[in-house]
């Protein structure tokens, strides 16, 4: 989604589609393709939007961090 927000016409998902046929094999790729549509419906129907294509600039939120940081854990998956 962000992606669209940000203006571009195609997403590229195919690395997900190698991890499952390597992990599971050819008859797990219908579930991936049922999984990936319906975290884009939800993804799309949380913010209100009907489309995909309805997603704009004003989805996106911009965070203000203080630049340099004094707290090595700002920025840190792991505080």
């Amino acid at each position: 989604m962000k992606g669209l927000a940000l203006g571009v016409e195609c997403v590229f998902a195919g690395r997900l589609f190698n991890f499952v046929l390597a992990y599971a094999g050819q008859a797990s790729i219908g579930l991936a393709l049922k999984l990936l549509h319906d975290e884009v419906r939800r993804k799309t129907a949380l913010p209100g939007l009907r489309h995909p294509a309805e997603a704009g600039s004003r989805l996106l939120m911009c965070a203000r961090i203080p630049w340099p940081s004094r707290d090595p854990h700002l920025l840190s998956a792991r505080p």
